[in-house]
């Protein structure tokens, strides 16, 4: 059963083991009852600060650009033409 823990600004940690190995997915909760999975990395060492600064970011820019939950949001993929 994974754990959670705050780590700041609002934002939280869940602590599973994938595969074997520590995994740490960020979260923060949004309005109207959401929660908004931020990143995804594997642990690596005590104390993770660059990976805590990303999902703070990841929050900040998701809070500040995206709308409505209702909307969906598709990644597009980049193509070349020749």
């Amino acid at each position: 059963m994974p754990f959670s823990r705050t780590l700041r600004d609002g934002v939280y940690e869940l602590r599973p083991t994938l595969g074997g190995e520590a995994t740490r997915i960020t979260y923060w909760f949004a309005s109207d009852r959401r929660i908004v999975l931020l990143t995804v990395f594997r642990k690596t060492r005590m104390r993770e600060s660059a990976q805590v600064d990303r999902a703070v970011q990841a929050r900040a820019v998701c809070e500040a650009t995206h709308g409505p939950a209702h909307s969906t949001y598709v990644r597009g993929e980049s193509r070349e033409t020749s």
